[in-house]
């Protein structure tokens, strides 16, 4: 399955949101200054988009 570009991109920021500190993340999710899609969660949380998985 592929993923779209905008889903791509939304993960990528979850994943650069992940590094930032207990208190920004907290102030981030506060304000609601990030987009509410399951692929900024999977970069948030660090888990891979469904093509970036090994079938194997």
């Amino acid at each position: 399955m592929s993923v779209s570009k905008h889903d791509r991109d939304e993960y990528e920021e979850g994943l650069s949101d992940r590094s930032k500190g207990v208190f920004d993340q907290f102030i981030n999710d506060i304000s609601g200054n990030h987009p509410d899609s399951g692929a900024y969660y999977k970069g948030r949380q660090g888990e891979q988009l469904d093509e970036d998985k090994d079938d194997d």
